[in-house]
C-alpha cells in the first residue's frame, strides 16, 4: 500500500492555536483516595457492573481476560480481572514519563498498553505490567502532535483520534513515524478540499477498524458516523443530530462484535444504538444508561460500557 509522507511544517496552527490551552477538560482535582470496588448485580438488563472510579472514560479488553480502564480525573490507569477485582494501577498526576494528565483513550495489544494522554499532548507507552516505555507526541495544530486527543485503534498501524485538531493520524507501528493524516476541518458543503465536505470532522472521538479493513470515525460535533477505506478516503456516513431511531447527540465510543455490527455510545440521548455494517439501525439500548462514553466488546460479544455520569463499567450483552 502506498503511504504518503506527512512532514510538520512549523506553523503552530492554521486555525490559530492557542499555546497556553494546556487544560483542556474541567477534570476534578486530583486524590489519593479512590472508593472502595463493588462488583454486583443491578437491573435486568446490565449483568454487572464495576465501581471505583473518579472520572473513567475509556476502555480496552487485554491478555488474559483483564479490563483496563482509564480513570482520567483519577490521573491513572486502572485494571481489573474478569470478576471485578482491582488486579493493578498505574499512572500519577504531572506530565513525562509515567505521569499522566487526563487520559482517555486506551488500547491494548499483546505487548502495549496505549494511553492517549489526553491533556499532556501525547500517546504513551507502557508495557503490561504498566511499566513506562515511551511516548510520542506534544500539544499543537500539526499532524504529529495532539490537541485533546481521544480515541486510538491499533491494527497494522496506530490511528488517533485527534479531537481537537479535528482530523485522524496515522503512525507507523514499528517506529512510530507519522504516515498520514485523515480528514480535516471543515462545515461549509462549499468547502471541497480534500475530496468533499463528507471527508470533515468535527471533534472525532473515536474510532475501530472491521476485518475488511473499513476505518468507522465518530464524528462527534457533526452527530454522524463516517466510514473510510484503507487509505483514509471517504466511503459513506450514516446518522445526523437528534434524539430519534439512528439519530445522535454527541456520541463518543464506537465497537463491532463478532458479525461486524457497529455500536455506537450516543452520549447525550443516554443509550447505545446498533447498526449494520452498512449502517442501518437495528436498535438501542436505554435502561441503566446515563452518559455512556466508550464501549468495548469481546470474543463472545459480551458489552463493557464506561457510563461517565454513573462512574462505572456496566457488562451485559445486547438484549434490545
Amino acid at each position: 500500500m502506498e503511504e504518503r509522507q506527512v512532514t510538520r511544517n512549523g506553523n503552530i496552527s492554521r486555525r490559530q492555536f492557542l499555546k497556553h490551552s494546556t487544560v483542556l477538560t474541567s477534570a476534578s482535582i486530583f486524590s489519593l483516595t479512590f472508593p472502595n470496588l463493588i462488583f454486583s448485580q443491578t437491573d435486568s438488563l446490565i449483568e454487572s457492573s464495576i465501581f471505583g472510579f473518579n472520572e473513567p472514560y475509556g476502555i480496552a479488553l487485554g491478555p488474559k481476560k483483564l479490563i483496563y480502564v482509564t480513570d482520567a480525573a483519577g490521573y491513572c490507569i486502572k485494571v481489573f480481572n474478569r470478576t471485578g477485582k482491582l488486579v493493578n494501577q498505574f499512572g500519577s498526576a504531572g506530565s513525562g514519563g509515567e505521569k499522566l494528565n487526563y487520559p482517555q483513550g486506551i488500547f491494548v495489544d499483546d505487548e502495549i498498553i496505549y494511553v492517549m494522554d489526553s491533556n499532556n499532548g501525547r500517546l504513551a507507552m507502557f508495557d503490561l505490567q504498566g511499566n513506562f516505555l515511551h511516548a510520542i507526541g506534544t500539544i499543537g495544530g500539526y499532524p504529529d502532535a495532539f490537541y485533546s486527543p481521544k480515541g486510538i485503534f491499533v491494527a497494522d498501524r496506530i490511528y488517533v483520534c485527534n479531537t481537537r485538531n479535528h482530523f485522524i493520524s496515522v503512525f507507523e507501528k514499528e517506529t512510530l513515524r507519522l504516515l498520514d493524516k485523515y480528514g480535516d476541518l471543515g462545515d461549509d458543503p462549499h468547502d471541497l478540499s480534500s475530496g468533499s465536505i463528507e471527508y470533515k470532522f468535527r471533534l472525532p472521538t473515536d474510532l475501530t477498524i472491521a476485518h475488511d479493513g473499513k476505518i468507522y470515525v465518530v464524528d462527534s460535533k457533526h452527530g454522524q458516523i463516517k466510514v473510510l477505506d484503507r487509505r483514509g478516503q471517504f466511503l459513506f456516513k450514516f446518522g445526523e443530530i437528534g434524539s430519534a431511531d439512528g439519530q445522535f447527540n454527541l456520541p463518543e465510543g464506537i465497537a463491532l462484535d463478532s458479525r461486524s455490527n457497529i455500536y455506537v455510545c450516543d452520549s447525550l440521548n443516554a443509550r447505545v444504538q446498533k447498526f449494520t455494517p452498512a449502517g442501518v439501525f437495528l436498535g438501542a439500548m436505554t435502561n441503566g444508561l446515563k452518559k455512556p462514553t466508550t464501549i468495548k466488546i469481546d470474543s463472545h460479544d459480551q458489552l463493557f460500557i464506561v457510563d461517565a455520569e454513573q462512574k462505572q463499567v456496566l457488562v451485559t450483552s445486547w438484549k434490545a
